[in-house]
């Protein structure tokens, strides 16, 4: 008989214990895709600076207090882009479809195409670069 160790290596999603069953997996994606701090300028050429934790919290983007990406994997009608939510179950919320191009996050307002299947981009209506 061998006496071999397999050893499996583990990664440990959160430092506490979740309260709900995906809390690890949203906070691997925002933390991969999302947190950091940004800088966005509008039209007046106004400078804002946004950051993102990866706990789904959102601090200078306007006076949204939460963010929530949609990693449903896209799979019904009219879900096909990527899409970030801010202030969720709130009077106050508003969705965005996103890209992300290097270090810059583009925000998009969206429409239905054609015959109300998928979603197409529209308007760009922010964009927030990544300060490193």
């Amino acid at each position: 008989k061998s006496k071999k160790t397999i050893a499996t290596q583990y990664i440990k999603a959160l430092p506490d214990k979740p309260t709900e069953l995906g809390e690890g997996t949203y906070y691997l994606v925002n933390k991969a895709l999302i947190a950091g701090d940004y800088i966005m300028t509008d039209s007046l050429g106004v400078v804002s600076k946004i950051n993102f934790d990866p706990y789904e919290k959102v601090k200078g983007f306007f006076d949204f207090k939460t963010y929530h990406i949609n990693i449903d994997l896209n799979s019904d009608v009219m879900d096909n882009l990527d899409e970030i939510a801010f202030d969720g179950f709130t009077k106050h919320y508003i969705s965005y479809s996103f890209k992300i191009d290097a270090d810059t996050l583009k925000l998009y307002d969206t429409r239905p195409n054609a015959d109300s299947t998928e979603l197409v981009l529209d308007k760009l209506k922010y964009k927030l670069v990544r300060v490193r």
